[in-house]
Order: structure tokens, then sequence, then C-alpha cells
């Protein structure tokens, strides 16, 4: 809920007298890119005037028009905006903070898969070297003529 002081303090910046007209306040709001309801809702505050440590009957039926104390959302609120039917009871939700980690057996079969991919890397970078088990890869297999001498 706006305060009275900020919002005499917008208009006070934007050159406006708080006490000019709605409409005028209004218009400055709304080109400041304030919602239309909180608009409204700033009007009301700006030309209440509560008793010493009382709200006025206004200002009670603006928060309760607009929700801005109370936050919650009823379950026949909740269904219309999302679609699917919901049933709360009266009791309160615990919320807690669980975090979502990956089981041990997981990051094993992880682990396997990487140093089997390293492997496979290693020697086909080996292969292309010629290094390593494939440094006599070209005397191990017989050429193109020795292969066509044993066939004759």
């Amino acid at each position: 809920m706006p305060q009275k002081a900020h919002i005499e303090n917008f208009l006070r910046i934007n050159g406006i007298p708080h006490d000019a007209s709605d409409e005028v306040i209004r218009t400055a709001l709304i080109s400041a890119r304030w919602h239309e309801k909180d608009a409204d809702v700033a009007l009301l505050v700006l030309r209440d005037k509560p008793t010493e440590g009382h709200e006025s009957a206004p200002l009670i039926s603006a928060r309760q028009l607009f929700g801005v104390d109370d936050m919650r959302l009823a379950p026949e609120t909740l269904t219309s905006l999302l679609g699917i039917e919901i049933k709360l009871s009266g009791k309160k939700i615990k919320v807690e903070n669980v975090e979502n980690t990956v089981p041990l057996r997981s990051w094993k079969g992880i682990y396997i898969w990487m140093m089997v991919f390293v492997l496979i890397v290693l020697c086909f970078v080996a292969y292309l070297a010629l290094t390593g088990y494939f440094d006599d890869l070209i005397t191990r297999f017989p050429t193109v003529s020795e292969v066509l001498q044993v066939w004759k």
C-alpha cells in the first residue's frame, strides 16, 4: 500500500500540487507507468484523512477491495487462474528448503562413462599420431605387394 508521504513526494517532484484534481493526479500516475488499480489506491490514500491511530472506512474498504494486505488467494481464485481443480484444507503448509542432489551412485556411473570416453579419445589420438601402441602400425601390417605375392 503506498504511503501518503510517498505519493505527495511523487507529485511534488512532478510539479503537481497535492490538492490538484483527481484526473490530473491519476493521469500523472498512469503516465509514470503505475497500474490503474494502484493509481486508484493512491488517490484514496492521498484524499484520506484518518483519525489518530485509526484508519478511515474508505481506506479499509480500499484494502479489502484491492487485496493489498491479504496476499493469500482463495482456492476458487487459484482454480480459475490455473484451470485445475484445487482442494485445500485449513492446515498450514510447511515449506522446506530441499536441495536436489544427484545420488552418489549416479556420480559413479558418470565417472565410469567419462573414463571410458577419455580412453577412447586417447586411443584415437595415438592412432592418428602413430605413437604408443600404434607406432609400428605400418610395419605390422603387410603391404599391398606382400599381399599380392601371397595370393600368387
